[in-house]
């Protein structure tokens, strides 16, 4: 953004590379550079996933934007689907076996205890389209709640319908986060800043363009569906969206 900032990399390192003692970053404890740049404004670098690297401010006006793009780790999409499945489960979900017999040691967990186990811990995490519906609201929950566009007054939905209408401007909140899941027919799951909205025919095609694009004008028929009125109703409700140019 400002000044100069000298950046070096070094070779690819793993979650096993030594690190110094320290409470809020990961500094590694034997960092040697392969390469280095000086970055000036409007400069960007690039920075693979497991690759070290080190900024250092060359000169006292540089300022560094940093924008992040992290794919999931597996230990995050385990531990947070199994705490979803859980959630919805009773506590009447209990492990049975009837046709248990009297065992030499009471102290042995059997192969066919195991197998049992396994199985009920294995279905109650296999349902695809459960995990489908729980990953789009995961991933679309928003980090950042500083862009707050929620209306002090819920939306007259008579106001929304005259605005497809008229064609106003259908513009995304910046901090927002929209995704879909195609369903079957031309229908689509929408996640919206971790809620979903099931979207059908007109809608179903609003909820792609929003995911594609920033600001739109949509199809005015949309104002003759009150599902529609209602769902977008919703998303300017809940600071999602809004009418308007600015």
């Amino acid at each position: 953004g400002l000044g100069k900032r000298r950046w070096r990399i070094g070779a690819p390192c793993s979650s096993e590379t030594p690190l110094l003692p320290h409470g809020d970053l990961r500094l590694l404890a034997d960092f040697e550079a392969s390469d280095e740049w000086v970055l000036e404004p409007g400069d960007i670098l690039y920075v693979p996933p497991c690759v070290p690297h080190d900024g250092v401010a060359v000169g006292d006006d540089c300022m560094t934007y940093s924008v992040g793009f992290r794919a999931p780790a597996l230990a995050e999409l385990v531990e947070g689907w199994a705490a979803h499945q859980a959630d919805c489960m009773s506590d009447d979900d209990r492990y049975a076996d009837p046709e248990l017999v009297r065992q030499a040691n009471p102290g042995e967990i059997s192969a066919s205890a195991l197998d049992r186990l396994y199985g009920m811990a294995l279905a109650a995490l296999s349902d695809r389209q459960s995990f489908a519906c729980w990953f789009g609201i995961h991933t679309s929950t928003p980090k950042y709640a500083e862009a707050d566009w929620r209306p002090h007054e819920p939306i007259d939905e008579r106001a929304v319908r005259q605005d497809l209408a008229n064609r106003t401007v259908l513009r995304r909140n910046p901090a927002s986060r929209f995704a879909f899941i195609r369903q079957s027919g031309q229908a689509v799951q929408l996640f919206v800043d971790g809620l979903c909205f099931d979207c059908e025919g007109e809608m179903a095609v609003l909820a792609e363009a929003l995911c594609a694009h920033t600001a739109l004008v949509a199809d005015p028929e949309l104002a003759r569906s009150q599902r529609a009125i209602a769902q977008i109703s919703a998303l300017i409700d809940q600071g999602s969206l809004t009418f308007g140019q600015d």
